[in-house]
């Protein structure tokens, strides 16, 4: 009887224990949530939800070609405001797939889940440039919004303005790369569901054609050749390396650092500005051999082997730069092995005391 009494009153106290923790989940009543009138400079999206049973929609018609020309067009608005050429919308195989990606976990990366960052994402595509990319994702995971294709517009509205001119809170790295005076092209991918909305945008700047798209041979030999169309004096070639990537959880995903760099110091975990481990350089003296002048440099380097080029060939006309460039590799190769190899290109225009780096190619050994 005794016992009898005890499974009684542990049965209650159970019974008592699911109804307190589960409580609002039977009587929950499903929510909807609708965007309030938003402007370009508010702080923050606002929404009002109200029980999804008291209200009656119908399916929105929303047309995702014509918020990507809206937020093309808001772009261009701005690079215009602050005196920048005005960029060609592109399309590829990755931007919109990237967008498309994040709304799994609703929140904000720039690695893919395949574990690749956008550079990456770029050569795979068969860029022939540099990219620079801002990703942001908008809403919440636990509330159920209701989107038209104006609430959508307002949300790329709201972004744009904060990227631009509100984006302190990010050392103002969204704006440089809206503002950034070499971009060319611009891809656009705008993805949503019942939760958030993602919006990313990749600048290139495109300029070389090549007749040797950079390539690592299986003897190690950096190989590139092309055309930049415009003059300007090259400068130097940066090597990053990375491990292979292998695919995240949308756990990992969920905790990628909020800006992503080249090389290995900057992962999943971390992101910090990475030195090259390589620098390819034209042979700088005419009495030594590129042998004996990487000896006397590497000896001053702690932590980026110095290369110098066994071919470094550049030609200029007025508005031409031609370059043949190759080197053997090996000692990058023996010390780091298999992985992704990012090389860029450095150049100074004619006209200008800026260097700047033409391409952000990665090839995968």
């Amino acid at each position: 009887m005794k016992t009898l009494y005890i499974a009684a009153i542990v049965l209650v106290a159970l019974t008592t224990a699911v109804l307190w923790f589960s409580w609002d989940t039977i009587f929950y009543e499903p929510q909807i949530c609708f965007l309030d009138e938003l402007d370009a400079g508010a702080p923050d999206l606002i929404f009002a939800c109200t029980d999804e049973k008291d209200v009656i929609l119908s399916p929105e018609s929303i047309d995702q070609q014509q918020l990507v020309q809206y937020a093309f067009e808001l772009i261009n608005a701005d690079r215009s405001k602050y005196g920048e050429q005005e960029l060609v919308l592109i399309n590829n195989d990755f931007t919109q797939k990237h967008a498309e990606e994040l709304l799994f976990t609703c929140m904000t990366s720039y690695w893919s889940a395949s574990g690749l960052k956008p550079y990456m994402r770029y050569s795979i595509a068969g860029g022939e440039g540099g990219i620079m990319e801002n990703v942001r994702v908008l809403g919440t995971p636990n509330l159920k919004k209701h989107w038209t294709e104006e609430s959508i517009k307002q949300v790329i509205a709201w972004n744009q303005y904060s990227m631009v001119e509100g984006d302190e809170p990010s050392d103002w790295y969204h704006s440089q790369n809206l503002l950034y005076p070499m971009h060319n092209n611009v891809a656009i991918g705008i993805a949503w569901n019942d939760f958030c909305i993602s919006i990313v945008q990749d600048f290139e700047h495109d300029y070389i054609d090549w007749r040797q798209y950079p390539t690592i041979t299986s003897d190690n030999m950096l190989k590139l050749s092309g055309e930049i169309q415009f003059n300007s004096t090259l400068q130097n070639i940066d090597i990053f390396f990375e491990p292979t990537p292998v695919p995240l959880s949308d756990l990992q995903l969920m905790s990628t650092p909020l800006r992503y760099s080249y090389g290995h110091q900057c992962s999943i975990f971390s992101c910090v500005s990475s030195m090259s481990v390589g620098n390819i350089i034209p042979n700088p003296s005419d009495e030594l051999t590129e042998e004996d002048m990487e000896k006397v440099l590497n000896v001053q380097s702690e932590t980026t082997i110095v290369l110098v080029a066994r071919e470094w060939e550049i030609k200029h006309s007025s508005d031409k730069t031609t370059f043949s460039i190759s080197d053997d590799i090996t000692k990058l190769i023996d010390e780091f092995g298999t992985g992704v190899y990012t090389v860029i290109i450095w150049t100074t225009p004619d006209n200008t005391e800026n260097t700047i780096a033409i391409t952000t190619i990665s090839i995968f050994v």
